[in-house]
């Protein structure tokens, strides 16, 4: 039985009780049975007046029909509003990013959705390097100081910290031609007002003794770079979103 006419069929039976319903969940489970399908039916009433779908289990049975059981553990789904200005797929760094900033402009009805939980994506896996050196991009590097910033006071505006830690950062040059290209990035980082410092391979392992330094020609040093935590900065984000008003449902994916 194709999962829609399971959902046209709860409608059905509830009549003009049932305002909605979904499936929010699909799999397997040779435990009810070789191959039997187990759906989850998030359905809201239309006399439900709070923030909350009821949700139940709805089993595929060895002969025609289905059994409904309670789920212990989809009890519940969030309701999703009936409007929004921009909805944003995806509750990771980018995601929560998103939702802060057009919160920050003002903008309402911010609705971000996630699948799972926050930072469940590449996010809570990502490396966390804050660094503005590198880029011969005007537009690339002033965003890269505005993140620093950010990442550096967002603690103090959300009451969530971000693990950014200043603790420097070297890009060394193994050669060359290496060399030649990194002096002409740290040129034009100058001009745009980083404070990028060229050091000797002696200086470099001065700052991290554990570099083998014998076969490097120069390192390009900023203090004030460093490293985040990408979970907490997403939290700091998603936190601080949802102080100006947007709405970060989680547990809610997002099809067709």
């Amino acid at each position: 039985v194709p999962a829609g006419a399971v959902v046209a069929t709860v409608r059905r039976a509830g009549g003009d009780l049932v305002e909605d319903a979904r499936i929010f969940d699909e799999y397997r489970s040779d435990a009810l049975g070789a191959g039997v399908r187990s759906l989850a039916v998030a359905v809201r009433f239309r006399e439900k007046s709070g923030s909350e779908y009821p949700c139940a289990r709805i089993s595929e049975t060895r002969t025609p029909g289905f059994r409904i059981t309670r789920d212990p553990l989809m009890t519940t789904l969030p309701l999703l509003p009936r409007h929004a200005r921009v909805v944003i797929v995806g509750g990771g760094v980018i995601g929560t990013s998103t939702a802060y900033h057009l919160a920050s402009m003002g903008w309402q009805d911010i609705v971000l959705l996630e699948r799972h939980q926050l930072t469940a994506g590449t996010t809570w896996h990502a490396a966390g390097l804050m660094v503005t050196y590198g880029s011969t991009s005007e537009t690339s590097t002033e965003i890269r100081k505005y993140t620093r910033d950010l990442y550096g006071r967002l603690e103090a505006e959300t009451g969530q910290a971000t693990g950014f830690m200043p603790i420097g950062f070297i890009e060394v040059a193994s050669d060359k031609d290496r060399l030649e290209e990194f002096r002409r990035v740290a040129a034009f980082n100058r001009y745009c007002g980083i404070d990028v410092q060229e050091i000797s391979p002696r200086q470099v392992q001065e700052l991290f003794p554990l570099a083998k330094v014998d076969d490097i020609e120069a390192g390009f040093y900023v203090k004030d770079d460093g490293r985040a935590n990408p979970v907490d900065v997403t939290r700091a984000l998603a936190r601080g979103a949802r102080q100006q008003g947007a709405t970060i449902l989680e547990g809610v994916p997002v099809t067709g």
